[in-house]
């Protein structure tokens, strides 16, 4: 059962620790039965085989070398996908947060990543209403 449709967004997938956050959240909410897409639109893509592992929708939306073209694709990414919400991590993808129909905050508690226990073990998520 699908609880609600959630699309993550970040300006890229590198690896950095909020990449490593945003993607071990999505895979959470997908274990849970929530329709997960993560949209990121800087061709970094460390975590692109974490997240086909884990069977979350990712789309990379690039090809765009002007601020305006990229807005408007990652635009029409979230109109196409209609999500219930947008949870956005960074300062860039922060801005396209009011195109979300719900904002949800949260604190997420985390160790480092360690290989051998995987994101599911290492995280606690606290989701907090605003």
């Amino acid at each position: 059962m699908v609880f609600m449709k959630v699309l993550c967004l970040i300006d890229g997938l590198g690896s950095g620790g909020a990449q490593r956050q945003l993607v071990g959240l999505a895979s959470l909410l997908k274990k849970e039965g929530y329709d997960v897409l993560v949209v990121y639109y800087h061709g970094d893509h460390f975590f692109v085989p974490f997240l086909k592992e884990k069977g979350v929708a990712y789309r990379y939306v690039g090809g765009a070398n002007r601020v305006d073209e990229k807005f408007i694709k990652v635009f029409k990414t979230i109109k196409s996908f209609g999500p219930d919400a947008v949870i956005s991590y960074m300062g860039g993808a922060n801005m396209f947060d009011p195109f979300g129909r719900q904002k949800i905050s949260f604190d997420c508690f985390g160790k480092e990543f360690d290989a051998k226990i995987g994101f599911e073990d290492t995280f606690e998520i606290l989701f907090v209403s605003f």
